[in-house]
């Protein structure tokens, strides 16, 4: 017989008391998510633009030359290199704020991941030696290795992400 207490955590609904508990643990590493989000709304705005570079340099530069082949074509052509060394420009910028991001994303995650299990770690050994009586141990470090899996999924993947989405959208 299961107890009603033990439901699936997908079964379960929003908890904004668990929320504000897994937000608890992200305070003392505020600085670096502000960060984290920052590097992630800038990458949102960067990642258009080379393609909008694109289009320019096939609208100013190119098919303007097919059209009309008396253009000057040395202007033509330095527009173009002009243009390429852009488009290289922003895929090197790109490429370091995504590696930015990407660090600073992993190393808050791995903080608070470790503090979480410290936390798990000393509240598991607080316990009375009757508590591990009745619940099988398996069942437990099965159950605190899953749900602390969870709470990284949800700080390196999905925080970020539902920060950058909302910000974006007031856009």
């Amino acid at each position: 017989m299961t107890r009603p207490d033990s439901l699936d955590a997908a079964k379960k609904g929003f908890d904004p008391q668990l929320t504000r508990r897994i937000f608890g643990y992200l305070k003392p590493y505020t600085l670096l998510a502000v960060t984290a989000v920052i590097l992630a709304l800038l990458l949102s705005v960067l990642s258009p633009l080379p393609t909008l570079l694109l289009r320019h340099a096939i609208d100013a530069f190119l098919t303007p030359f097919e059209r009309n082949p008396a253009l000057h074509p040395e202007l033509l052509y330095r527009g173009l290199v002009l243009t390429a060394l852009g488009y290289l420009g922003l895929r090197v910028l790109e490429f370091g704020l995504n590696y930015a991001s990407t660090l600073a994303i992993g190393y808050l995650g791995q903080n608070v991941l470790r503090v979480i299990r410290t936390d798990v770690f000393s509240k598991l050994q607080r316990l009375h030696l009757a508590y591990f009586d009745q619940n099988p141990v398996g069942r437990l470090i099965t159950r605190v290795t899953s749900d602390v899996d969870a709470i990284n999924q949800f700080i390196t993947g999905g925080l970020v992400s539902l920060i950058t989405s909302s910000l974006l959208s007031l856009v």
